[in-house]
């Protein structure tokens, strides 16, 4: 059987059409909430940061209780930090976070955190650790096409952990935790050929200390060899 070119033409847009409509039915996977932390606490207030390793929210929702009841903090879905303010000094809150996404909740992701009592002052005469501090500088080690090594030291005590900031191609802010004990990290899944700035914290007692900061260019794409004929003969 003969099968005319029109009808062939019509046939295999048909078929396209199908296979683009197929794609685009297909769904998507939805975005994931990270890990959520409690910092820089005052008498009436503390910051919260969370990360979104895959996706996007429409918006996030932090809910908690004070001693007026639950309270809710709408928060954009571009931002990855909230200030909590208009706290009750000296009180432990707990604090939820979900990811809203259409009518869709996701979460929810949930830290405790104290706000500073309103006399901070210590008279008992105890001596308390010294405050740690960092070093003079955030160094870069290694680069490669999706991934910069830092390291860092600390002059003065010692820190609960740290957190790495940057933000990525879409200007989301994203953070990469690390152990107290680490004095370097490989911050991975970066983009080829790109500038990125690198913020480093190191955290003691819910309490943030720095930044020290670095700028590190990743390295570009592998091309590959320009292939040319050479002149009075042929490219086998």
């Amino acid at each position: 059987m003969e099968i005319s070119g029109e009808a062939l033409t019509t046939w295999a847009t048909l078929d396209f059409s199908s296979a683009a409509a197929r794609d685009d039915a297909s769904p998507r996977a939805p975005p994931r909430l990270g890990e959520l932390w409690v910092t820089d606490p005052t008498t009436n207030s503390l910051r919260l940061s969370w990360t979104v390793p895959e996706g996007q929210f429409d918006s996030f929702a932090v809910q908690f209780k004070d001693k007026s009841g639950p309270q809710v903090v709408p928060v954009k879905g571009q931002d990855r930090t909230a200030t909590i303010t208009a706290l009750d000094a000296g009180r432990k809150y707990r604090f939820l976070l979900y990811g809203l996404l259409g009518k869709r909740r996701f979460g929810p992701l949930t830290a405790e955190g104290a706000t500073e009592p309103m006399n901070a002052v210590d008279r008992t005469g105890e001596k308390h650790p010294t405050k740690p501090r960092l070093g003079e500088e955030l160094r870069v080690t290694s680069v490669t096409q999706n991934s910069v090594d830092l390291s860092w030291t600390v002059s003065e005590g010692q820190f609960d952990s740290f957190v790495v900031q940057y933000k990525d191609r879409d200007g989301q802010s994203q953070v990469v935790p690390v152990d107290g004990s680490h004095r370097e990290v490989r911050v991975s899944g970066l983009d080829p050929d790109r500038r990125y700035k690198l913020l480093l914290y190191g955290l003691r007692d819910s309490k943030r200390v720095g930044p020290l900061s670095v700028i590190a260019v990743t390295g570009e794409c592998d091309r590959p060899p320009n292939r040319s004929t050479p002149l009075g003969g042929r490219l086998y």
